[in-house]
This record gives C-alpha cells, structure tokens and sequence, in this order.
C-alpha cells in the first residue's frame, strides 16, 4: 500500500469534490475524509505483524480455496481444519452473478467507479 501512498492520499484527502460513484445500490461517497494515514513498517509495530500473519493466512486459505482445494497442500488443509471452521458462518464469498442484471442492480445515477478512479489516477503528477 505504501507504494499507491500517492493513489491512496488522492483518493481520501478531505478537500476532493464531493462524488458518489457506483450504481443502484452499490454506491460509494467520496471524498471517504480520512484525515490521516500513516504507512508504517511492521518490524517496528508487534500489532502491524499480526495483521500481516493474518492478511497472509487468509489470503492463503482463500488461494487454496479457489484452486480446488487440493489435498496434497497440507498447509491449506490444516487451516481449513483449525482455523476457519469457527468462521464459516462469518466469511463474505463473491457472488458468481456479476452483471447488473444478474445482481439486480440495473442502471447508472452515480459516476462510474473505474472512470472516477482513472480520473483521479490522471490527475497526480509522477
């Protein structure tokens, strides 16, 4: 994240003009106003190295997930069996239906979320 500090600071910075992007129900105000984000190294933070075991852990179950679960991952499987069994009832999964059709969300009365990100992404001076 550090590396889109840029992206990231444009993107929440107080001041911006006032948008909602996205459609129907699935819309987005911004600026979001956050005041302030620090970007800190996680050897220095014990509680920022947690968070980076499990952001790893998830996204390594998740992986094994969406591979096909294979047997022969022993890594996988013990956090299938240890771990997130007590969750199961707590993870969000992605629909398969994608379209706004399929999602029932037909129709744009907002701006559109990758035209408002381009445009912000544009904007910045590298």
């Amino acid at each position: 994240m550090a590396k889109q500090k840029e992206i990231w600071n444009e993107l929440v910075k107080p001041t911006s003009q006032p948008t909602i992007i996205g459609y129907d129900r699935r819309k987005m105000s911004f600026p979001i106003r956050i005041k302030k984000t620090e970007f800190k190294n996680s050897r220095d933070f014990a509680a920022l190295q947690i968070a980076d075991i499990l952001a790893g852990t998830y996204a390594k179950y998740f992986k094994w997930i969406i591979e096909g679960a294979k047997e022969d991952d022993e890594y996988g499987k013990k956090l299938d069996i240890n771990i997130f069994d007590k969750f199961d009832n707590h993870i969000i999964w992605p629909l398969m239906d994608v379209t706004p059709q399929e999602l029932g969300t037909i129709g744009a009365d907002a701006e559109d979320p990758f035209e408002y990100f381009i445009k912000i992404i544009n904007n910045l001076s590298y």
